[in-house]
């Protein structure tokens, strides 16, 4: 187990070393942006304290990057355009100026710097795992095989041809919904944040963290991880109702499904990176929710993943045969192992109790 995690951490440490560094900003590549709310550059110590963006405005950002880039696009040839490749050409630095200008509540100069410094800051506090770095190019995820409606495919976390998107099995809502993005990022007018509304983009929520994700692998990826995330949110109140959190099976259900999916959309170690650091490690829960979710994170991800992506019903899609098959585990007694814990069960209570779980069944605390 420690060997495996190692390895995940180890994978993780290397990406942010390569893909992540920060370079410092002058004042003169940000004098067109507002400047009353400067804050110096730090690495905060609660991810709370953060600036949270709309998910699809994140999304439709990295994707006009794109656009300003490609010599094809309508995009391209505009004076605007122009300006900003001249004056912020990295990722990053666009988006920064394009969410103080979407965004001057939330947004200020630093603040793009500030989430990658924090999620660099979260990955070197795992330590001792993170001592051994294997070589670069074992940490691709092009090679990370997942079961489709029965067959073996490949992952590519590009995404970008049709074979990428095909793999997502995408919905008639899920569609209408990626085309008004994408149509945003590629009309030749730059977007406002009236825009978001009119094309009602509030089927995903806030993030801050995972935008680290996002300046690392492109929007592709982070969609992906964002519609893992939304499918289950919408599959664990279809099976729950509203008993989807505080350690009920519903939260059990969740955790397990979307790790399913993560694994099968963007591999095995951006799925580790995504739920066990930046979503369990970085987000402050009481020990009995953590040491739940991690358990569960694992199952999904891991221990029944190939149970839960045998996929042979062609009537429906595959995601949504793979919730099907999560929810009759869950739902068998056998699978399950209650334990009497809630909010105030000291942290090593639980982790004696840990110590007799069945690794191939769930956990969960609260009826």
């Amino acid at each position: 187990m420690m060997k495996r995690l190692s390895f995940l951490a180890g994978a993780i440490v290397i990406f942010l070393f390569t893909g992540l560094v920060i370079s410092c900003r002058s004042s003169e590549a940000l004098s067109s942006t507002p400047q009353e709310k400067v804050q110096k550059t730090y690495v905060v110590k609660d991810e709370s304290s953060l600036p949270s963006f709309p998910v699809a405005m994140l999304y439709v950002i990295a994707r006009e990057w794109e656009e300003i880039h490609d010599e094809h696009s309508d995009k391209y040839a505009t004076e605007q355009a122009q300006e900003y490749r001249e004056e912020v050409p990295r990722l990053e630095e666009y988006m920064e100026r394009r969410l103080l200008q979407l965004c001057p509540e939330e947004a200020y100069v630093g603040c793009v710097e500030q989430i990658m410094l924090f999620a660099h800051h979260t990955v070197q506090s795992l330590g001792d795992k993170v001592i051994k770095l294997p070589k670069m190019q074992e940490l691709r995820l092009l090679e990370e095989n997942v079961n489709v409606q029965g067959k073996r495919q490949v992952v590519d976390t590009l995404g970008s041809g049709m074979d990428g998107w095909a793999l997502l099995e995408l919905g008639d809502d899920e569609q209408r919904l990626l085309h008004s993005m994408d149509s945003l990022a590629s009309a030749k007018e730059f977007c406002t944040a009236q825009d978001f509304d009119s094309v009602q983009l509030n089927a995903f929520e806030r993030e801050n963290v995972l935008l680290a994700v996002l300046l690392w692998n492109g929007p592709r990826p982070f969609y992906r991880i964002i519609l893992s995330k939304t499918r289950a949110e919408q599959m664990a109140r279809h099976y729950y109702g509203a008993q989807t959190n505080n350690g009920k099976r519903g939260d059990a259900f969740k955790h397990i499904y979307v790790n399913t999916l993560l694994r099968s959309y963007v591999g095995r170690v951006m799925s580790y990176f995504v739920m066990d650091v930046l979503w369990e490690k970085v987000h402050k829960n009481a020990p009995c929710d953590y040491y739940m979710d991690i358990h569960n994170n694992r199952i999904g991800r891991v221990l029944q993943y190939h149970r839960f992506t045998d996929s042979k019903n062609d009537t429906i899609p595959s995601w949504q045969q793979w919730a099907v098959n999560v929810h009759d585990y869950i739902e068998r007694k056998e699978n399950a192992q209650f334990k009497e814990w809630n909010k105030e069960t000291p942290t090593f209570i639980i982790e004696q109790n840990m110590k007799q779980v069945v690794k191939q069944k769930y956990v969960y605390w609260s009826e």
